[in-house]
């Protein structure tokens, strides 16, 4: 991996660059008004909002949310740039430096990575792909533990809650 690779919390001037990251994805429902409802809410905030920057730019980041402190990793996200071979390695150490810091700064468990999926992700293989990366990132950086929930929306979709801790 490219030792060049810069791993750092988002100020607020970092947010349009993490903005652009934020892109339809079968395994990420987020757009870019969530997030910035999101923000404007502090439900996100950017020292949530972590990096993973290359010579050319944010290759990877992550959005924590929470109340007081930083409660669960809401998205994962890469650039187009960054190769899909390279995903799963840049942003499973973006997780742990986040972790790490998030373990320095309060007494809090480690936040849990959501992951909101189409209830029949397992037969679609844009969401299987899409989720793939993820979730090697995410056992990459320590976590381990997967609990599955049926969750309604609103407007009758159902997605597969899958928490790793």
């Amino acid at each position: 991996m490219d030792e060049s690779l810069v791993i750092r919390p988002a100020t607020v001037h970092d947010l349009p660059g993490a903005l652009a990251l934020v892109v339809p994805d079968p395994a990420c429902p987020l757009t870019p008004a969530d997030v910035r409802a999101r923000l404007a809410s502090g439900e996100y905030r950017p020292e949530w909002t972590w990096l993973a920057e290359t010579g050319e730019g944010i290759a990877a980041a992550g959005v924590w949310w929470g109340d007081t402190a930083p409660d669960g990793l809401d998205a994962l996200l890469a650039s187009s740039a960054l190769p899909r071979g390279q995903r799963a390695a840049v942003a499973g150490r973006l997780i742990a430096s986040a972790h790490a810091a998030f373990r320095r700064a309060s007494s809090r468990t480690i936040p849990a990575f959501h992951l909101r999926l189409p209830a029949d992700w397992r037969s679609r293989h844009d969401v299987v792909s899409a989720l793939s990366w993820r979730w090697q990132a995410a056992l990459a950086a320590g976590l381990g533990y997967e609990r599955s929930i049926i969750d309604a929306t609103r407007d009758a979709k159902s997605f597969v809650l899958a928490a790793l801790q």
